[in-house]
């Protein structure tokens, strides 16, 4: 059985529980398990066809790109979903949120009554009859970055990245995710904020406050080792104190194969030195490279960087996929490769 908080956490009228309990009971499948989301509104659909909550809670099932047939035989993609729900309950929150996530922009969308709204519009709304969801300010920040805007003002109140953020940070103080964000605001690694709580941090300090809330949050790790100098140390929140690559280690203990890590490790290491993985594997320059072929087989610059680790023109090395090459092999593979395929996608920001 789906967990019912699932759908009171989205603001679902508590009828459609009970609803939900009498499909499960007289469902015609096998077991509780075999039923989606999906399917248990469309039989909800069946026993209840003018309860329009069912309609958003169908929207939320529904694939972006994807349409589904209605009992009625009418068939319906997301935002017509989402749309219906709005002009039945015109003070259903969450419907005007999950409908302003239905495209990239600030772009527009017409309510089956005729009024048009922009995303940030829909979003306001939201916020207008739920001030309490930090989804709503986080989704306004995101928008705001998207679109090159620094500010907006809202009912003679103005408000930016930086005090949407702090508004989430509030009502969630526990989620790391906003702290990370809240970072993205500050100009500079001195420049500090006061957080809800009255403290005041700066970036690095605000990285540490996010991996104390997730220790197994990677990017925390990555942005704070980005944040310091070569033979900077720094205490973590554990007690621990670790240097700039023992960060970004611990980044590649929490996600071995992010490619960008290691070549954030190769910016400092020296072509004689290695670096011991939190397993206990200790990899040269070359070792990185040949694990970087394996996990990306069409960006062409490992192969360029492999081949400065060989020493002549004759000595050859084994890749990933059983092949012997030479440094000119390597060169020519790279040159092969930068000509066919789309690098831009690998690299890292």
């Amino acid at each position: 059985m789906l967990p019912i908080d699932t759908f009171l956490k989205l603001g679902v009228d508590p009828h459609f529980i009970q609803l939900f309990k009498t499909v499960v009971t007289k469902s015609r499948f096998r077991s509780h398990n075999e039923m989606s989301l999906e399917t248990l509104v469309l039989e909800s659909m069946r026993l209840e066809p003018s309860f329009m909550d069912l309609y958003f809670i169908l929207g939320t099932a529904v694939e972006s790109g994807e349409t589904v047939r209605l009992p009625s035989g009418k068939i319906m993609n997301r935002e017509q979903l989402f749309l219906m729900a709005i002009h039945s309950l015109p003070n259903k929150w969450n419907a005007y949120y999950y409908l302003s996530k239905e495209g990239d922009g600030n772009e527009s969308v017409t309510l089956l009554n005729g009024k048009t709204m922009t995303r940030l519009q829909l979003l306001l709304k939201a916020i207008d009859l739920n001030p309490t969801n930090e989804d709503f300010y986080i989704a306004i920040e995101q928008l705001l970055w998207k679109t090159h805007n620094h500010h907006l003002a809202h009912h003679g109140e103005k408000m930016n990245r930086q005090t949407l953020t702090l508004r989430a940070i509030k009502l969630d103080p526990q989620e790391e995710k906003y702290i990370l964000i809240l970072t993205e605001t500050l100009d500079g690694s001195q420049a500090t904020v006061r957080l809800p709580s009255g403290e005041a941090m700066n970036k690095k300090q605000l990285f540490l406050r996010s991996i104390k809330l997730n220790p197994y949050f990677e990017i925390s790790y990555t942005k704070l080792a980005e944040e310091m100098k070569k033979d900077d140390t720094i205490r973590l929140p554990s007690g621990e104190m670790a240097t700039k690559r023992q960060i970004f280690l611990k980044a590649l203990g929490i996600n071995p194969n992010h490619d960008c890590t290691y070549y954030r490790i190769l910016d400092d290491l020296q072509d004689w030195e290695t670096i011991t993985l939190l397993s206990g594997r200790v990899m040269t320059k070359q070792d990185i490279y040949l694990e970087l072929i394996k996990s990306k087989l069409g960006k062409a610059i490992n192969y360029l960087y492999l081949s400065q680790t060989l020493l002549s023109d004759t000595e050859t090395i084994l890749l990933p996929i059983g092949e012997n090459m030479t440094k000119r092999q390597l060169m020519q593979t790279y040159e092969f490769l930068k000509d066919r395929y789309t690098q831009s996608q690998f690299y890292c920001h």
